[in-house]
C-alpha cells in the first residue's frame, strides 16, 4: 500500500511529483479497490517570518479516514508522503494544521502552538 497523488492539474508539474507552485493537492491511499484514506495539502506562500524565512508553507486539512480502516497506519504514511513532498519539492518551512487529530500529528513530530493549531518546522 502506496500513497499517492489522487487529483492532477494541468498547471502543475507533477512529472516527479513536484508541487513548486502554490497549489492544493489530494493524497489518498487505497486499500485493494477501496479509497481508505485521503488528506489534502495546500502549498501556500505567506509572508516570511522569523520561523519562514521563505514564506513557503503547507496547510493540511481535510484528513479522513475510513472508520473500518483507522489504526492501520493510512494517516501516518499521507502525512510522511506530504511532509517529504513539502521538503523535498516545494522547500517549505513547515507544515500546520488545525486539527482534532492531535495524537496522530504529535506522534509524527508536529508541536502545538495554541489551542488548535500544530506545525512542524522543516530541516533541509
Amino acid at each position: 500500500v502506496s500513497a499517492f497523488l489522487l487529483n492532477r492539474s494541468s498547471d502543475l508539474d507533477l512529472s516527479g511529483r513536484t508541487p513548486s507552485v502554490p497549489c492544493t493537492l489530494l493524497y489518498g491511499i487505497y486499500d485493494g479497490d477501496e479509497l481508505a484514506s485521503v488528506m489534502v495539502a495546500t502549498y501556500q506562500k505567506v509572508a516570511p517570518h522569523e520561523d519562514g524565512k521563505t514564506g513557503r508553507t503547507v496547510q493540511i486539512s481535510g484528513a479522513y479516514t475510513k472508520e473500518d480502516k483507522r489504526h492501520c497506519g493510512y494517516a501516518t504514511k499521507l502525512l510522511t508522503e506530504i511532509e517529504h513532498d513539502a521538503n523535498e519539492y516545494y522547500k517549505a518551512d513547515y507544515i500546520c494544521c488545525d486539527s482534532s487529530a492531535d495524537k496522530l500529528y504529535i506522534g509524527c513530530g508536529f508541536k502545538v502552538s495554541n489551542e488548535s493549531r500544530l506545525w512542524k518546522q522543516l530541516v533541509r
